[in-house]
């Protein structure tokens, strides 16, 4: 193995980490920017079902979902995108970009007591043991910030997503369309995500964020 391929597992981790903490940044200051999480979620989907359908257009793989592809798609991008990412908007003013990074991180924790209650993995010490070491830690960490600033309602409401992100892993583990690339299926979450956001966005009055006056919230979006 060359020195660059050795060299590439911990640059793409170091890329990640980076982009997991600035995803949270950005969160903090598009919420202080006052902008609404509905028009700046539709942005993001819109703006990922371009680039994803791009991509299928240029490598000739667009598809027409079936009924199970669909549901599937609706299914993943309501718990793992539609729900899960409105609330770390909505709760991102509110707290700090630090605990809702902690908060998040707690997906896994979510996924394994979900596979559990699902049958699909089998209870043991260790399992516990994660569960409530994982609980622990957060919990000792969350609930004196959330009294000194009086936002434990915010904490809760930044649970929906790791919630919401851990059962998106158990869903897409146990039901990946059969015979569709992971280009595919990004782009069907992507345009499933917006499909649902386009009436939200009617109903709660919120409108695109992309104009041609671009601030500082928009960028972080």
């Amino acid at each position: 193995m060359s020195a660059a391929h050795k060299l590439l597992p911990p640059a793409l981790l170091f890329i990640l980490g980076n982009a997991w903490a600035a995803q949270y940044m950005s969160a903090k200051i598009m919420g202080e920017a006052g902008l609404d999480p509905v028009a700046a979620l539709m942005d993001v989907h819109i703006l990922l079902a371009a680039v994803f359908g791009t991509c299928l257009g240029l490598r000739r793989r667009f598809f027409l979902p079936t009924a199970n592809q669909a549901g599937f798609f609706f299914a993943v991008a309501l718990v793992g995108s539609v729900a899960s990412i409105l609330a770390e908007l909505a709760a991102a003013p509110h707290i700090p970009a630090s605990l809702l990074t902690i908060i998040v991180a707690m997906a896994p924790v979510f996924t394994l007591v979900l596979t559990l209650a699902m049958g699909t993995e089998r209870l043991n010490a260790r399992s516990v043991a994660a569960i409530l070491l994982g609980l622990t830690a957060t919990l000792a960490i969350l609930l004196p910030s959330a009294e000194m600033s009086g936002s434990l309602l915010w904490i809760g409401v930044a649970f929906i997503a790791p919630l919401g992100f851990g059962a998106m892993g158990v869903i897409m583990s146990a039901k990946w369309p059969d015979r569709l690339d992971p280009l595919q299926v990004a782009f069907g979450l992507a345009a499933a995500g917006l499909i649902m956001l386009v009436p939200l966005s009617a109903f709660t009055g919120s409108a695109m964020m992309i104009h041609g006056n671009i601030g500082t919230g928009d960028w972080a979006c």
